[in-house]
């Protein structure tokens, strides 16, 4: 079971090194002609970074615009999901199933669906997500596209696994569909 704050303090290290690597980056002039695409735009062939809104160069993206950013925060929340679940059972562990007045708090909070369910979830994360990406990867090197309109899917869902999560803290505006 990941700990919240540990994954807390991986995603803040996460930022830190990836800030570090794009001050070191930011002093390139501008893209390197990339040899795919036969061109002198951002892309993967050449140091860009992949936002939001397609390539751009290293540090013109903000964080929020990072997929890692928003992978890393929807670990976290799985993570609290899973501490949730077990803090329930240790909660309830030692009661009878008479009816009380917690009774429907229980029969709608089922703990082995929520670990089921954030099983699923981190196996979209792990084997889907990279999956799309490879596949976009691979349209955008055969078919030379600038990687503009590439990545959406991952994009969207990503944005939909975040809808639940909509209350906790650090959702950022952009992660919203």
């Amino acid at each position: 079971m990941d700990d919240p704050d540990s994954l807390v303090r991986l995603a803040e290290a996460r930022l830190a090194e990836r800030a570090a690597k794009v001050a070191q980056q930011a002093a390139a002039s501008g893209p390197k002609y990339c040899l795919v695409h036969q061109h002198h735009k951002w892309c993967n062939h050449n140091g860009g970074v992949r936002g939001v809104n397609g390539y751009g160069p290293p540090g013109s993206m903000s964080a929020a615009d990072s997929m890692d950013d928003l992978i890393v925060w929807l670990r976290a929340q799985l993570g609290e999901d899973e501490r949730l679940a077990a803090k329930e059972d240790d909660d309830y562990a030692h009661t009878t199933l008479l009816p009380t007045i917690d009774s429907d708090h229980q029969a709608n909070w089922d703990t082995d669906r929520v670990r089921c369910e954030v099983e699923a979830k981190r196996r979209i994360l792990d084997e889907v997500v990279p999956e799309i990406n490879a596949l976009d990867d691979r349209i955008e090197s055969e078919w030379g596209t600038s990687g503009d309109a590439l990545h959406d899917e991952t994009w969207l869902l990503l944005k939909i696994m975040a809808l639940p999560y909509a209350d906790r803290e650090g959702l950022r505006e952009e992660w919203k569909p």
